[in-house]
């Protein structure tokens, strides 16, 4: 991906810009950080389109059987139970 500063990205000329955005996207950024991309809108709806895994799906995917973690069982949170007065 190309990157400009806010700074460059206001001298140069659009059409450069578009020329630019429409190869691949072109990150602007302010301050030194990354703060906004310009893409085509074929990259766009290629972004937002794409199919993403569901959660069985990427349970399921390869070496995902060597990913390790542990549910915390109730006791090891630190809550207790409440204790209620019902003498009345």
């Amino acid at each position: 991906m190309t990157v400009i500063s806010s700074r460059e990205f206001y001298r140069k000329r659009r059409s450069d810009v578009f020329r630019a955005a429409a190869q691949e996207p072109l990150i602007i950024t302010r301050r030194g950080q990354p703060a906004y991309v310009v893409m085509s809108i074929a990259t766009y709806e290629a972004t937002v389109n794409a199919k993403r895994p569901s959660l069985i799906e990427a349970l399921s995917m390869l070496g995902a059987e060597d990913i390790e973690f542990e549910i915390p069982k109730f006791d090891d949170t630190g809550l207790k139970p409440g204790e209620f007065d019902v003498s009345d």
